[in-house]
């Protein structure tokens, strides 16, 4: 049971039908029995900070309950399964946020036309997302330090607002150079 977040067979088939009917107890107990530790483990094998293993843990714990209402997650080492997702996600955001470092860091020439279309890009950009990407590619904050600059509530909400800039400053960019 130690190894099913604390559930025998029954008690979990049985909870997985209230959780397709909308009674989340069974997303409840696994959070309640699994959460914290996962992310201790998260951390120390992977050594991510604390925002980053919330985020991949909590990806993870949203993740794992769209599959047990699909069916695809089963009794039999389930806690096993979770850590191994939450792990998972982990290498992928570090590995996203590794290839968005890598991006900034290329310094290719651009042309005249180029940078011209970059700067209007950048003009549509509201303030909030120019503050943000100013503060992270070019004053080289850490995502802690943008996020008490900003008053923001978390790392993990500053990253996503820098995510989101970002897009959004590449796609007004494209369609720009498109036109």
């Amino acid at each position: 049971m130690k190894n099913n977040f604390g559930l025998s067979k029954e008690e979990f088939n049985q909870l997985v039908g209230q959780l397709q009917q909308g009674n989340e107890r069974l997303f409840e107990q696994i959070f309640l029995s699994h959460f914290e530790l996962c992310m201790n483990y998260i951390q120390n094998q992977c050594n991510a900070s604390y925002d980053d293993a919330y985020e991949a843990v909590m990806d993870t714990l949203v993740q794992f309950r769209k599959r047990i209402i699909q069916g695809k997650v089963h009794y039999g080492n389930m806690r096993y399964l979770f850590t191994l997702m939450a792990k998972q996600n982990y290498l992928k955001l570090e590995q996203s946020l590794n290839k968005e470092v890598m991006s900034a860091d290329d310094e290719t020439a651009f042309d005249e036309e180029t940078l011209g279309l970059l700067d209007k890009a950048w003009e549509q950009l509201c303030n909030n997302c120019q503050q943000v990407l100013r503060g992270y590619y070019y004053d080289g904050f850490t995502l802690k330090q943008l996020t008490q600059r900003l008053n923001h509530t978390s790392n993990a909400a500053t990253r996503k607002q820098k995510e989101r800039c970002l897009k959004k400053l590449r796609n007004t960019f494209f369609t720009l150079s498109n036109k």
